[in-house]
């Protein structure tokens, strides 16, 4: 789980934690107190580990993100709901602005199924498929169509076009036509669309 985690996205991660604990008006060793009750001693995050992890100076080990969600003090900024395990990892990869509580692309390189993606990550709450069905119909787009392009096939100029409606990037602002026509051809480098249109034929 670690490898995908940057050090500065630890780093936030333990500025995150840390400004909720305090809002909560705990101190490490409450958390050192309560993570002791929770599981009857077998596992306690020591006021150390929870000191250093806070400071950016130590990898929190899997079981301490695990503990942490399990006591529902760090809040999505959005929903007001605990962050979960998944989504507290999420923010030490740096995918999870903790700010916003919006998924981000951030450096990672950008494929259509990934923006797709992020597109339901942001849309807390609702079931994949019900997001896929809402974001299918703001593009235009068929279901089964949409779901294609989502498990990775080919979408055409046309798609893009209709995509390029719905799909958000880091800021906030739409992706262009030609943003992702670029996105397109570095994910699938040969020349899909004349293979498309020799199989349409």
């Amino acid at each position: 789980m670690t490898k995908f985690w940057t050090n500065r996205g630890i780093k936030i991660l333990g500025a995150v934690v840390k400004k909720a604990r305090e809002e909560r008006g705990w101190t490490v060793r409450d958390i050192e107190k309560l993570t002791g009750e929770l599981y009857q001693g077998r596992y306690t995050i020591s006021r150390g580990t929870m000191s250093d992890f806070e400071r950016g100076i130590r990898i929190p080990a899997h079981n301490t993100v695990v503990v942490l969600a399990k006591l529902k003090f760090v809040l999505h900024p959005v929903t007001n709901q605990p962050f979960t395990e998944d989504e507290l990892s999420d923010i030490a990869a740096e995918v999870l602005d903790p700010q916003t509580g919006r998924y981000q692309l951030g450096q990672r390189k950008p494929t259509i199924a990934t923006l797709i993606d992020l597109e339901i990550k942001n849309r807390p709450g609702l079931l994949k498929q019900l997001v896929l069905s809402t974001l299918a119909t703001e593009a235009g787009l068929e279901v089964e169509r949409l779901e294609a392009i989502y498990s990775g096939e080919f979408p055409n100029d046309e798609e893009l076009i209709k995509l390029a409606s719905v799909l958000t990037k880091d800021n906030g602002t739409h992706w262009q036509e030609t943003q992702l026509w670029e996105v397109r051809s570095s994910q699938f480098p040969f020349d899909a669309s004349e293979s498309n249109r020799e199989a349409q034929r």
